[in-house]
C-alpha cells in the first residue's frame, strides 16, 4: 500500500524517536521506527490520532499472524507499507529445533538455510554480534541464551548449528543446539492471557505429545540487532541455586512456558494439570515452592493453597499464585487462603515473576 504524497519527514521521525536524525540511523532502520509505541510526527493529538499507537496496533497484530510489516519511501514521493501474511492459518510447516533441552519451532516460510558456526567466527561488528557467511555478515543470535536456557552442545570448539532466517531487517543467524527435522504442525494460539509474550507466536503439540512454542522471527531479529555482552555468545556458567518448583495448570502452553521461564533461571521443574495431582506429588517428592493457576478442575488453586497450609509437612511451602482473575476480591481471598503472592496472567511479565520467586523462596 502507498501514496503520492511527501512521504515520511525524517527529521521530524528522528526527533520523535528519541532525538536522533538520519544522519546517525540509517533511513531504513530509522523508518521503521514508526511502529514503535509512542512515537508520533503530529504536532497535535486528538481523540483519533497523534498519540504513536496506530502503526504499533497494525505491527503488533501482523505479528500475531505470523506476518512482517515495513515501510519505505517512494522515489517519486510518498511512503509505502508493505504487509506480508502467510496464506495459511490453521497448519504451519515448521522447523524443529532444540536449544536448551526444549524443541521450539521456526516457520518454515522464514528459513533461508542452516548453516554450520564457528564460534570463535563470531565477532562484533558496530555494537552487534556478527558471523562471516558466504552471503556477508549477518546478524547472530544465541536461542539458549535469549530464552536463558542452559546450552548443550559438548566441546565448545566445535562447530554448532544455526537457523539463518528471513525478516524485514534482512537475514540473522540463530544458533542452535540441534536442528530436529522438518514437518507440518496444527498451530494453536497463546491465548488472550499470554498475549503480551512477544517471543513466541503459538504453541504446536508434537506427534510425542510434547509441546513445541512458534518463535516469533521479527523478535528474534530485533534482538540480534540489539547490542549485547560478548559472554552471551562466548558462553556462561552462572547458575541459579537449584531450586525445585512444581507449576500446577491445567492449560498445557501456560506449564509448557512457565517451565521454560523457570529452568532458564536455573530452577528444577515439576509439572501437575490440577490441585489433586499437585497435592499427591507434594506428599510424594515434595517442593521448595509452588506455582499455581487458580481456575482448575478437580481441586483448584485456593483449595490447593489451603490444603498445603493444613498440612504439618507441607504448611512452610511458599505459593505463588498466577491466575487470570482480576478482581481484588480474588485477591484477598487467595492471600487468605495462604498465598505468598498473588500475580496476573494479563499482566504477566517474565522478570517480575522470576524476583518474585527470588523474594518468596
Amino acid at each position: 500500500m502507498e501514496d503520492d504524497g511527501r512521504g515520511l519527514n525524517l527529521a521530524l521521525l528522528g526527533a520523535a524517536a528519541g532525538g536522533k536524525t538520519e544522519s546517525t540511523q540509517g533511513e531504513t532502520e530509522l523508518l521503521r521506527r514508526v511502529f514503535e509505541p509512542g512515537v508520533s510526527t503530529s504536532a497535535t493529538v486528538t481523540s483519533l490520532s497523534g498519540r504513536g499507537i496506530g502503526l504499533d496496533i497494525v505491527k503488533s497484530n501482523v505479528e500475531k499472524l505470523r506476518g512482517a510489516v515495513d515501510v519505505s519511501q517512494v522515489p517519486t514521493g510518498g511512503a509505502a507499507f508493505t504487509l506480508t501474511l502467510p496464506l495459511t492459518l490453521a497448519t504451519l510447516r515448521v522447523l524443529e529445533v532444540i536449544a536448551g533441552g526444549h524443541v521450539f519451532t521456526i516457520d518454515a516460510a522464514s528459513v533461508e538455510r542452516v548453516i554450520r558456526v564457528n564460534r570463535q567466527d563470531i565477532a562484533l561488528l558496530e555494537g552487534r554480534h556478527s558471523v562471516s557467511t558466504s552471503t556477508g555478515p549477518i546478524p547472530v543470535l544465541d536461542l539458549s541464551f535469549w530464552l536463558r536456557l542452559q546450552p548443550n552442545r559438548g566441546d565448545p570448539r566445535r562447530t554448532v548449528p544455526a537457523v539463518v532466517v528471513a525478516s524485514s531487517s534482512g537475514p540473522t543467524a540463530v544458533l542452535v543446539d540441534e536442528i530436529a527435522g522438518e514437518q507440518e504442525l496444527l498451530l494453536r494460539s497463546l491465548g488472550p492471557r499470554l498475549a503480551n509474550v512477544r517471543r513466541y507466536s503459538g504453541g504446536m503439540v508434537l506427534p510425542d505429545g510434547r509441546i513445541a512454542l512458534l518463535l516469533n522471527v521479527a523478535a528474534l531479529a530485533e534482538a540480534a540487532a540489539k547490542p549485547q555482552p560478548r559472554d552471551d555468545i562466548a558462553g556462561r556458567s552462572a547458575k541459579a541455586a537449584r531450586r525445585k518448583v512444581l507449576v500446577v495448570d491445567d492449560s498445557k502452553y501456560v506449564r509448557t512456558l512457565v517451565k521454560l521461564i523457570l529452568e532458564g533461571a536455573g530452577y528444577e521443574v515439576t509439572m501437575a494439570s490440577d490441585g489433586t495431582e499437585a497435592l499427591e506429588q507434594l506428599r510424594e517428592c515434595g517442593a521448595d515452592v509452588v506455582v499455581a493457576d487458580v481456575d482448575m478442575p478437580s481441586m483448584d488453586g485456593f483449595e490447593l493453597t489451603r490444603a498445603i497450609r493444613q498440612s504439618d509437612h507441607l504448611t512452610r511451602t511458599p505459593v505463588v499464585l498466577v491466575t487470570g482473575r482480576e478482581s481484588v476480591e480474588d485477591k484477598v481471598k487467595g492471600l487468605r487462603a495462604g498465598a505468598n503472592a498473588y500475580l496476573r496472567k494479563d499482566q504477566f511479565d517474565a522478570h517480575h515473576f522470576l524476583e518474585t520467586m527470588r523474594q518468596v523462596v
